[in-house]
C-alpha cells in the first residue's frame, strides 16, 4: 500500500490555489484587456457626440494629473473627465491596500506585457537579465517619470505626457485609423517600450 509522503497535501492544495489564482487574474486581465480595445474601437468608429468615450478618459493616472487642476481651479485639465479622478482613487487605494494588484490584475499594459514574456518563453528566448546593483538604480526611474509628468501637466495644464504615452500610442489605436508621420517619436517609444518588454518582463513597470 502506498502513503502519501508528509506535506504532500498540503503542497497540493496549495499547487491548486495557487493555479485558480492565477486563472481568475488571466481571466480579469484579458476581460479588461478586451474592454479597453471595445472601447477605444467605439471611440475611433462612433462619433463622440454619441457618448463614446476617448482612451484618455479610462486612464486613472489621467486621474492624478488633473486632481491638483480640479483641487486649485475646480476644472479638469481637457480630455479628462471625473471617471480619471475615480479610477485614480482607485489606483491610489489600491496601491496602499493590496500593492501591486492594479499593475497585476487590471492595467492592459501590463496584460500585454506579460503576453510578450509568455510569447518569449514559448520561442525559447532567454530573458535579458539587468545586473542587480543597475537594476536597483533603474527603478528609481518610475519616480522620476511619475514626477515630471505631474510637474509638467501641472505647469502646462493639459496631459503634457498623452504624445509620448506607450500605452495611449498602442491602446488609442491611431497608428491604425489615423497614421500620421507626426507621430514618430510616440511610435518610437511605444515600439522601444515593447521590445525592451519582450525580453524584460514587464520592463515599462519596472522602469519607467
Amino acid at each position: 500500500m502506498v502513503t502519501a509522503q508528509p506535506g504532500a497535501r498540503p503542497r497540493r492544495r496549495n499547487l491548486l490555489a495557487n493555479s485558480r489564482i492565477q486563472l481568475s487574474r488571466r481571466l480579469i486581465q484579458a476581460t479588461v484587456f478586451v474592454f479597453i480595445i471595445v472601447a477605444s474601437l467605439r471611440h475611433n468608429l462612433v462619433d463622440e457626440s454619441a457618448g463614446a468615450a476617448s482612451l484618455d478618459a479610462l486612464c486613472p493616472f489621467g486621474g492624478l494629473e488633473t486632481l491638483w487642476r480640479y483641487i486649485t481651479s475646480g476644472q479638469y485639465v481637457p480630455k479628462t473627465h471625473p471617471s480619471n479622478v475615480i479610477l485614480g482613487g482607485a489606483l491610489l487605494l489600491s496601491v496602499l491596500f493590496a500593492g501591486a494588484a492594479f499593475c497585476g490584475w487590471i492595467c492592459p499594459f501590463g496584460t500585454l506585457q506579460d503576453a510578450l514574456t509568455w510569447l518569449r518563453t514559448k520561442l525559447r528566448i532567454p530573458e535579458l537579465t539587468i545586473p542587480r546593483r543597475l537594476d536597483r538604480w533603474m527603478r528609481y526611474g518610475r519616480y522620476i517619470t511619475l514626477a515630471a509628468i505631474l510637474y509638467m501637466t501641472i505647469s502646462s495644464v493639459k496631459l503634457w505626457f498623452a504624445d509620448y504615452d506607450p500605452y495611449r500610442t498602442i491602446f488609442g489605436l491611431g497608428w491604425i485609423f489615423e497614421p500620421s508621420a507626426e507621430h514618430w517619436p510616440a511610435y518610437a517609444v511605444a515600439v522601444g517600450i515593447l521590445v525592451l518588454s519582450f525580453f524584460v518582463p514587464r520592463f515599462w513597470c519596472k522602469y519607467t
